[in-house]
Parts: structure tokens; C-alpha cells; sequence
């Protein structure tokens, strides 16, 4: 037998009722004695005590197995008891909780003051269920169903069962619900029996039933208007699971509808089938503006054929007046081609033999010693006027052309680029190739524009010609450098837009191959027999020969031609291209496309002509100075009238010079002005 001592009065004020201590003995306690108090423990009492204690340890185990959490409260709300997983649930440990409030565990303030503690129920007897959120330590937000009960004793009892993952099933199906009801398709379920269990208010609008409890509970063949369409979108749905079609649906009131649907098969978890699943538009209306259109598709068809009727009919007229006109063209082409020939022939038969003749005569009077200085002058000028007449006869129409055909032509030319130019060219073909004196004259005065720009601009002093036969009808040209190359963007700058035109104009192709620092390969191919008079092609294509000592090292002034007429566009061109400074990167003939040149080329010069069709000089002048104010433009006119050149120096133009006065006076103002590149 053990003795307690009972030392003051808090010993006495916890022992008023029944207790079971430390050693298992059982006391109770006096209010009015004080002192030592001895107790004995019978063996029956001896034994109760074990098996309380193995009931208080069984409890404690089952509290820790229990799949919810578990706590234990004083009628004051005071946490005495709490198992593991209530710590796992709220992340807080248990010597954090007990002794606290049950408001101190981390519930959201948000759930607190929508839901308060109702410990009037509790005492009441009453069962209190709510929905709380917890905000662990990690921050992670937890949801739990708190269900709380006041115990016998005065105690509350709480089962904390974590339901966030339910909720979170519950928000998903929410929202499948939200889309599958608010959607303006014609929704619906069917279980697969075929008998509808759901369906949206789009399906009831669509199909004209004011309750949806007239809609459960039908079989789905009840809303089309074919039993037939019905059998057959379900054959189709049990073999792929999918289907989709248009069918003619049946309303409430009987009326037909088009619809246009999509159904597929509702399977479980383990892939068995449920039921179907379906969304369904009225494409009534869509259909009737398709026949619509293709009835209106039909009529248009038949007026557009006729009108193709007229159009041909007036196209046959215009072919002819067209072909009349060519014939016209081309009578005019060949007269001058005829005059040309006919001048070239005076100057070679005539004008050259005569002063060949003076030449000889007036060498006899040089070698008499009394003759002055000046005679011997005499001879030189005359030689001079001598090669002057043959340049001209040889840029009207080469008489090798005629004499000795084709290639004979091509090794002369190579042989002249050679002494005017220093440019060694390298010349291959057949001899014996048959084409006519228009197609030589063609070829002819292409590949010398094109040896003219190797001059110019590739910065080499050798070059290629090669002609060959790839098929009967037809003659390929190529010339080949190993110079600088250009990109391609700007191989018009480089004065292959007039070349293209031409060859183009008489079926055949041109093929241009260079890149910067590459050099470049031209190809141009021609047929022998074009259907195209030739003359169209190469007497508007006249030649600008640069100057033997041309170098683009030394060019400075990058010049725009602007006027209306042709003759006095290339006269222009060809007297500035003999100076070394100066080069004309593009033309123009009115002031619409002396405004898109000028924006394209960047020239530093542009010579404008005053009177012009579609835009004048003046206001292609006034937008030029507004875009492009580097720009220096020179007005030139027929008239020197004070009003216009009032008027082109009001609208920016630098200078303005009458068309009559001499070409120097030109050249003098260009240089005039620095160039915009440096």
C-alpha cells in the first residue's frame, strides 16, 4: 500500500470528485480536512487500473488511424486532444495546438466571418456541419468538412474530413455543366438505351419546348423527322463512336428543320459504354443562302457568258484595227530602216570617197617644201572627218551586216571594242548560221549595248560572246564577264529594261545571272522566224556608245532624262554619255514616271521637260523637291519664256535652260551642282 500527501489546497480542489491518478489508486477528497492522507489499493482496484489503461492507449491508437482529423475541445472551445492527421491536414503540430483556441488554427478570415463558431447549437445537442478553408504554414489552401458534436461530459468532439480534391471535382463539373448549358448549340444526354436524361435550354429553344420535362424521358428518333436518318446515325455511332451529318429534325409543333450535328459515344472509367452525347445547330437559314447564292452563282454565270460573247466580239474588231495599225507601224518602220540604209550608203559611197580623194590630193601638195604648216592640218582634219563618217555608218546600220553576215559582224565588233575601248572580247558561234539581215541587226546592236555596260561598269577589260542553235528556231546569245556584278534588284538601272522590252517584244527571253563581286552572265535567246515584225524591235533601240575613256571610278553626276519625245530622250543620252563624269541611269517620258524613277534610281541630275501628257515638269518638279529635296532638277523647254521659268524656280527647280541653246551650256550647268553621292 502507497500513501499520498495532499500538501495545500489546490491537492484538495483536484481531487472533488472521483480521479484516476499516475498509479492507478482512486481518491476522494475532503473539503474541511487537511494533512496526510494514506490510501490502500485492494487488487480489484489494482486491476481496473490496467484496464483503463489499455482502453486509454487502445483509443489513442485508433485516433491516430483514423483516415479523418480528430480534435477534442473543452465546452470553452480550448483544444485538449488532437490526433496525426489533423496535424497533416492543417500543417500545424500538436503541441501547437493543444491549450489554444479553436479559432487559432489557420482557418481563412474569409470562412470565419461567413461562418462563425456556433457553440449555442452545439449545447443545444445539435450536430453542427459547415465548409471551411485552412491556410497551411507552406501556404497551400486546404478544404475541409467540419463536423462538430458536444459530448455527455461538456466536451465537443470535431472530425475534420479533407474534401479539397472533391471540391476541386466539383468546380470542374460546374463548369462542364456552365459550358454545356449556356452553350448556343442544342446539347443534350442519352443513356444508352437512346433515351434523352439532359439537355440544355438551346435544345429546347431550337426545338420549340417550353419544359425540359418534356424533354426527358423521349427516345431520340422522337425529334427527327426520318426514322430512317435516326437508325442510321446510331449504326454509325455503335461502328466509330463519332458521328457527324445533317438530318431533318422534327418541333414540338411538327415543323421540319435542317440541323447539323455532331454525336459521339459516353464511355465510363473502364471504357463501357453509357449513352451518347450530342450538339446540334439549325442551319436552316445557312441552307436557304446557299441555294440562294448558287441560283444567283447560275444567273451570274449566264450573264457573264454573254458578256464574254460581247467582249470577244469587240476584241475580234479591236485585233483587226490593231493589225491594221501594225501593218501601218511597220510600213513606217521599214521606210526609215530603208532611209537609214540609204544615208549609210551615201556616206560610205559618196561622202568617203570624196574625202578619201581629197586626202590623196592634198598629200602631193604637202610634199612640196613651200607649203605651209597648215596644209599638213588640212590632212588631219580630213582623216578626222573620214572617221567620224564611218563611226556614223557603222551606228546607222553596219555595212558588214549586209556583206558578211552575223558572226562576221560579231568579230568586227569585238575587234572595234578592242582599239575604241581597250576591251578584249572573246567570240565563239557557227559559221555557217542562216539568219536574216533584221535578225543580225538585232543581235548585233544587243550585244554591243550589252559590251557597252562591261565598259562601263564591270571594271574588267575582257569579256565572252558566245552564239549557238539549241533547236531549229531558235539562237542563244550569251556574255559573260568576270567583273563586279550587281544585285539583281537593280539590274534596270544598268539600261536592260530597253533590251528586255525589245527581245521580249519578238517572243524571245533574256536571263540575267550576276551577283556584287561575281560577275555576270547575260543570256538572251531569239527566234529565227518571230511572228512579230522585227523592226518594232530594234530601230526604236538606239545604241548609247560611252566615250573610250569612260571609267565608273570617274563618274560623278548619275542623271534622269524627262521628256515626251523619244528622238530627243536618246539624242540626250547619247551626247551625255560621252563625258566621263556623267552617266543617265534611267528615262522617263512623263512626269508620272519621272516621279516613280526619281524615287527608284536616286539620280543626282534629273533634266526635266516642261510640257508633257499625264503630269507636267512643274508639278513632277514640286513633288520631287518634296520627297527627294538632295534632288537638283534642271527645267528644259522649247520656249524661253519668263512665266515658266518663273515657274520651275518657284516649284524647286535649280535651273532652266532653253532646248535650242549648245549641248556645253548643258554640261557646264550639271557640273554646276556637287552630285549626291560622294
Amino acid at each position: 500500500m502507497k500513501n499520498r500527501v495532499i500538501r495545500n489546497m489546490r491537492d484538495w480542489k483536484t481531487m472533488t470528485r472521483p480521479a484516476m491518478m499516475g498509479d492507478g489508486v482512486k481518491y476522494k477528497s475532503h473539503p474541511h480536512k487537511t494533512g496526510v492522507m494514506t490510501v490502500k489499493k485492494t487488487d480489484k482496484e489494482r486491476h481496473t487500473e490496467d484496464a483503463l489503461r489499455k482502453s486509454e492507449t487502445h483509443y489513442r491508437e485508433l485516433l491516430d488511424l483514423a483516415i479523418d482529423g480528430i480534435l477534442l475541445g473543452s465546452h470553452e472551445g480550448m483544444i485538449i486532444e488532437a490526433n496525426k492527421h489533423l496535424c497533416t491536414i492543417t500543417g500545424v503540430a500538436q503541441e501547437d495546438m493543444l491549450g489554444r483556441h479553436i479559432s487559432a488554427l489557420p482557418f481563412t478570415k474569409e470562412c470565419l466571418d461567413k461562418s462563425p463558431f456556433r457553440f449555442d447549437l452545439l449545447q443545444k445537442g445539435k450536430t453542427v456541419v459547415s465548409e471551411r478553408t485552412l491556410i497551411r504554414p507552406d501556404g497551400s489552401e486546404v478544404s475541409v468538412e467540419m463536423r462538430t458534436k458536444m459530448m455527455p461530459d461538456g466536451t465537443y468532439q470535431s472530425i475534420f474530413r479533407d474534401i479539397t480534391e472533391r471540391k476541386q471535382q466539383e468546380e470542374e463539373l460546374r463548369l462542364k455543366n456552365l459550358v454545356f448549358d449556356v452553350s448556343i448549340a442544342a446539347n443534350s444526354i442519352a443513356d444508352i438505351e437512346g433515351i434523352i436524361i439532359e439537355a440544355n435550354d438551346a435544345f429546347l429553344h431550337i426545338w420549340g419546348y417550353p419544359d425540359k420535362e418534356e424533354v426527358i424521358g423521349k427516345p431520340i428518333h422522337h425529334f427527327l423527322n426520318n426514322q430512317a436518318e435516326a437508325i442510321a446515325i446510331v449504326t454509325a455511332l455503335d461502328k466509330t463512336d463519332k458521328w457527324e451529318g445533317e438530318y431533318t429534325a422534327k418541333r414540338k409543333d411538327g415543323t421540319a428543320f435542317i440541323a447539323h450535328g455532331i454525336a459521339t459515344i459516353l464511355k465510363d472509367k473502364n471504357g463501357k459504354r453509357v449513352g451518347y452525347q450530342s450538339a446540334v445547330m439549325d442551319i436552316t437559314e445557312r441552307k436557304r443562302t446557299e441555294e440562294a447564292l448558287q441560283n444567283f452563282t447560275a444567273t451570274l454565270e449566264t450573264r457573264v457568258e454573254a458578256y464574254t460573247r460581247e467582249i470577244q466580239s469587240s476584241n475580234i474588231s479591236l485585233l483587226e484595227t490593231t493589225a491594221r495599225l501594225r501593218d501601218l507601224a511597220e510600213e513606217v518602220i521599214q521606210a526609215e530602216e530603208r532611209e537609214r540604209k540609204r544615208l549609210a550608203t551615201i556616206l560610205h559611197d559618196d561622202l568617203q570617197q570624196l574625202l578619201v580623194a581629197a586626202k590623196m590630193k592634198t598629200h602631193r601638195i604637202a610634199s612640196d617644201a613651200d607649203i605651209p604648216l597648215m596644209r599638213l592640218e588640212i590632212i588631219e582634219l580630213l582623216e578626222k572627218s573620214i572617221g567620224v563618217s564611218r563611226n556614223i555608218v557603222m551606228d546607222l546600220s553596219p555595212p558588214i551586216l549586209w556583206d558578211g553576215g552575223l558572226m562576221m559582224g560579231l568579230s568586227w565588233l569585238c575587234r572595234w571594242m578592242r582599239e575604241n575601248h581597250g576591251l578584249t572580247v572573246e567570240v565563239k558561234g557557227p559559221e555557217d548560221c542562216e539568219t536574216s539581215e533584221p535578225i543580225n541587226i538585232l543581235i548585233f546592236r544587243a550585244v554591243r549595248e550589252l559590251l557597252f555596260n562591261v565598259v562601263k561598269h564591270a571594271g574588267v577589260n575582257r569579256a565572252s560572246v558566245e552564239m549557238d542553235q539549241p533547236s531549229a528556231n531558235l539562237l542563244r546569245i550569251v556574255v559573260r564577264d568576270q567583273g563586279c556584278g550587281f544585285p539583281p534588284n537593280i539590274s534596270e538601272k544598268f539600261g536592260l529594261f530597253r533590251l528586255r522590252e525589245r527581245i521580249a517584244y519578238i517572243g524571245g527571253t533574256i536571263e540575267v545571272e550576276s551577283a556584287s563581286k561575281q560577275g555576270t552572265r547575260i543570256s538572251f535567246t531569239v527566234p529565227l522566224n518571230p511572228s512579230t515584225p522585227l523592226q518594232d524591235a530594234y530601230v526604236s533601240g538606239d545604241i548609247i556608245e560611252p566615250s573610250p575613256s569612260s571609267d565608273p571610278g570617274l563618274i560623278k553626276y548619275r542623271v534622269l532624262v524627262v521628256d515626251d519625245h523619244e528622238m530627243l530622250r536618246h539624242g540626250l543620252m547619247e551626247l551625255l554619255d560621252k563625258e566621263n563624269d556623267i552617266t543617265v541611269i534611267g528615262v522617263a517620258e512623263d512626269g508620272k514616271q519621272a516621279v516613280q524613277q526619281t524615287r527608284m534610281l536616286h539620280p543626282d541630275i534629273v533634266l526635266m521637260d516642261i510640257s508633257m501628257p499625264k503630269m507636267n515638269g512643274i508639278e513632277a518638279t514640286r513633288i520631287i523637291m518634296d520627297e527627294m529635296p538632295e534632288t537638283c532638277v534642271i527645267g528644259l523647254s522649247m520656249h524661253d519664256q519668263a512665266e515658266m521659268r518663273r515657274a520651275m524656280h518657284e516649284a524647286g527647280a535649280a535651273a532652266y535652260l532653253c532646248k535650242g541653246e549648245p549641248i556645253e551650256d548643258l554640261i557646264t550647268t550639271i557640273r554646276r551642282f556637287p552630285p549626291v553621292r560622294k
